[in-house]
């Protein structure tokens, strides 16, 4: 069984590019139900399969803004191992290449914290990933035991306390990728983290 990569989107661009993208996910009846990315894939022509191309995800949720000025489209999606960022690379392809695509990946258990940000959507430096005590006890706690991102590489807690009591586990992964002060639109390499061997089960981030 794979593990589960959480990765935000962001996505602005040409209005009608954008705006069609929006529409096709509302006529897959999204924040209703997953929305298979082979599905979508489908129905913008796009031959995964020939192209080598990882569609083993869904989105959960998606957000249109739109006003004068700009158009925003946000989603979330859950994929095997890591984003399909290569799919949303094609998709853009199909749609002239008119979006810029933003996006967050998240997957703790491969020590992945990876930011392509072309428009300074996603601030933060680092994120937690904790387990044990107190997070399973408080459920009021600020993380409850998932993985979240903060924005300062100093402003998280002693690895082996949080809240005067003594944890488990929990690891900061820095961030790898582009930032948005990077014009150039092609990013690094993934890099991961390197880490000491982990005595819990790989987390599902969030």
């Amino acid at each position: 069984m794979a593990n589960i990569c959480d990765t935000q989107y962001k996505v602005m661009g040409e209005r009608k590019a954008v705006a069609d993208l929006w529409d096709t996910l509302l006529t897959m009846e999204v924040n209703t139900k997953n929305v298979s990315l082979n599905r979508l894939a489908e129905h913008y022509g796009i031959d995964y399969e020939k192209m080598g191309i990882s569609v083993r995800g869904h989105i959960y949720w998606a957000e249109f803004e739109e006003d004068d000025d700009i158009c925003l489209l946000s989603f979330d999606t859950e994929s095997a191992w890591s984003a399909c960022d290569q799919f949303f690379e094609e998709l853009n392809n199909t749609l002239g290449g008119e979006l810029s695509i933003s996006y967050r990946e998240i997957e703790c258990g491969c020590n992945l914290f990876y930011v392509h940000d072309e428009q300074g959507f996603f601030p933060e430096e680092c994120c937690v990933s904790s387990s044990g005590e107190p997070f399973e006890r408080r459920p009021s706690s600020p993380t409850d035991g998932r993985t979240t991102a903060v924005p300062t590489r100093a402003s998280h807690r002693s690895p082996s306390t949080a809240y005067g009591k003594p944890v488990r586990h929990e690891r900061v992964y820095t961030r790898t990728g582009l930032n948005a002060a990077n014009s150039n639109r092609t990013a690094p390499t993934r890099s991961r983290v390197a880490s000491p061997k982990r005595d819990t089960v790989p987390c599902r981030c969030g």
